[in-house]
């Protein structure tokens, strides 16, 4: 059920102190070692790891790499040089992603340095930090400006389009297994033909999403792809959005499951060129939001960004910036300056039904519903959920006779509510303000079932607390 009575509690609290804006912004790091400036290829990242493969040097004009690089959050490594004739040839606007089946990096075709287009696939081995041209015969073919990401549902690599030697915007899907074999596939749906678009792995959700591109054979504005669509791994399915995001190409996408959102910094497309917004695509409400970009890194776009989950961050290296107080060989992190989080908070006793538990089933985020779910109800009772801003440990004994031993009342109530058990359990629906000035507020929750015999109480009992922490998007 939806409870919305904690909505005219939280009002009447302060939160001065919390602090403004504690939403999810972008900031300059401390990293050391920047790779030198560079644009025209996708970021990567595995667990713990970002890594930056070749592009184009500089910011305008330069010339293709090959150098391979790796941020640990601190850190950049190079870990080959450029003009390493163990890597790949150099290129740009290829399509780069990680295999978390085989533990690989893995680059296919891109732009080499004297123009011509590629169909090459070659992987990056980390225990063995060398790199294996693993190119077949019977995988796509040669292209540019493609989007790979892996796909949690075959446990493959999956492409999608891109711009071929001739042209020609395509928009057929690939399967990589084993960073060798290449695998056509057959949707029942084929998203439209599209270069400079986005794939990106939602592991939370064990899909993919599909966004952004162009095909600039098409007059404008036709030619810009605002779409939205989701892999479930055999098919493509549109997600009806209200907007697209505000730059469709020249800009790099990542997925943060901690917020469920994805990122979408700056870029190029019918919102300008480049935009100075920041695009997310919520998870929860399956809508994209545009927000002013942060004046830290002001436009961007053609720059390197991923999500690294060791991290709980998103990273941009390089690419162009039109703010020179920003230089773009510096590297950013997006993330919220307050994140949701939940704790279970003692511990319950047991009834007729057995040990009564309270699990928080997601994180409290300002703007969405907070839900959990209470367990080890009996057949003839009736629930409450305990709601407060402070923990306690006061014996329910001290209350009423009927209390079961070890039974403890954990928080400091502001509120209780009816909840209806079905099946021994009973769950509530939280709905948190969406102001920011909420963030870092603790709610407090626990589930208390009273037993009765006829018209009599025979037993009070109670579950752990759980205490969550608002978080700001």
């Amino acid at each position: 059920m939806k409870i919305l009575t904690p909505l005219v509690l939280l009002p009447l609290f302060s939160v001065d102190a919390i602090g403004q804006a504690p939403g999810g912004h972008w900031s300059l790091t401390t990293a050391t070692g920047n790779p030198p400036q560079r644009r025209e290829n996708p970021g990567a990242a595995n667990a713990t790891h970002m890594y930056v493969f070749g592009g184009t040097s500089g910011g305008s004009g330069g010339t293709a790499m090959n150098d391979l690089w790796s941020f640990d959050g601190i850190t950049w490594t190079q870990l080959n040089p450029d003009g390493d004739p163990g890597a790949p040839p150099a290129r740009r606007q290829a399509g780069v992603t990680w295999d978390f089946a085989s533990n690989q990096l893995v680059v296919f075709g891109g732009l080499d340095a004297s123009g011509t287009v590629l169909g090459d696939t070659w992987t990056w081995n980390p225990a063995t930090t060398t790199w294996t041209n693993t190119t077949a015969p019977g995988g796509p073919s040669a292209r540019r400006f493609t989007a790979m990401t892996f796909d949690p549902a075959n446990n493959m690599v999956l492409m999608f389009g891109g711009l071929d030697a001739s042209g020609t915007h395509l928009d057929d899907t690939w399967m990589l297994a084993g960073g060798a074999v290449w695998l056509p596939q057959s949707p029942a749906t084929t998203p439209t033909t599209r270069r400079q678009h986005h794939l990106v792995t939602r592991s939370d959700f064990g899909d993919v999403l599909l966004f952004g591109g162009q095909d600039a054979s098409l007059p404008s504005p036709t030619k810009w792809r605002v779409d939205t669509l989701r892999w479930d791994g055999t098919d493509w399915n549109a997600v009806p959005t209200s907007q697209g995001p505000a730059g469709q190409v020249a800009n790099d996408a990542a997925y943060d499951p901690i917020r469920q959102r994805v990122v979408l910094a700056g870029g190029n497309g019918t919102g300008g060129s480049p935009t100075g917004l920041i695009s997310e695509f919520d998870s929860i409400t399956n809508d994209w939001i545009r927000r002013p970009l942060d004046p830290g890194i002001y436009k961007v776009s053609r720059y390197f960004a991923a999500y690294v989950p060791a991290l709980g961050k998103t990273f941009k290296a390089s690419g162009q910036n039109l703010n020179p107080a920003a230089p773009s060989t510096s590297t950013y992190e997006f993330q919220s300056a307050a994140i949701a989080a939940s704790a279970s908070n003692g511990s319950g006793c047991t009834g007729s039904a057995g040990a009564m538990t309270l699990v928080a089933d997601n994180e409290p985020w300002g703007g969405r519903d907070w839900d959990l779910t209470g367990s080890g109800f009996s057949n003839s009772g009736i629930g409450f959920a305990v709601l407060g801003f402070t923990a306690q440990s006061t014996p329910l004994s001290n209350f009423h006779p009927a209390a079961g031993a070890g039974c403890s009342l954990l928080v400091n109530q502001v509120t209780s509510l009816l909840v209806l058990p079905s099946g021994g359990t009973a769950s509530i629906a939280l709905a948190l303000p969406s102001s920011t000035g909420f963030a870092g507020l603790s709610i407090h929750v626990q589930m208390v079932e009273i037993e009765l015999a006829g018209s009599a109480i025979s037993l009070i009992t109670s579950s752990n607390a759980q205490q969550g922490t608002v978080g700001a998007l």
